[in-house]
């Protein structure tokens, strides 16, 4: 946990992070602001589409797997191969 929040020290590096866990999870991502950040850092937008193939692991699943926890988006892509 202490290495997630090392690596995800603002909302914008969650973004990131959870970026990261789709592209691993097969999809192309990109990040849109809703509004200049200047104004508020809450609107951002994760516009995923899925393509063939997966990336390379992204660290996110060892990580987890240490931990004991499974995010709602592991819980998803896993429900998803099933």
């Amino acid at each position: 946990m202490l290495d997630f929040i090392e690596k995800s020290p603002t909302c914008l590096h969650a973004v990131a992070n959870i970026g990261a866990m789709l592209e691993e999870a097969g999809y192309d991502t990109q990040v849109l602001e809703f509004i200049d950040m200047e104004h508020t850092p809450k609107n951002i937008l994760i516009r995923a589409v899925r393509r063939q193939g997966k990336r390379e692991d992204s660290g996110i699943s060892e990580l987890t797997a240490a931990l004991g926890v499974e995010t709602t988006l592991q819980k998803l892509f896993r429900k998803d191969q099933e």
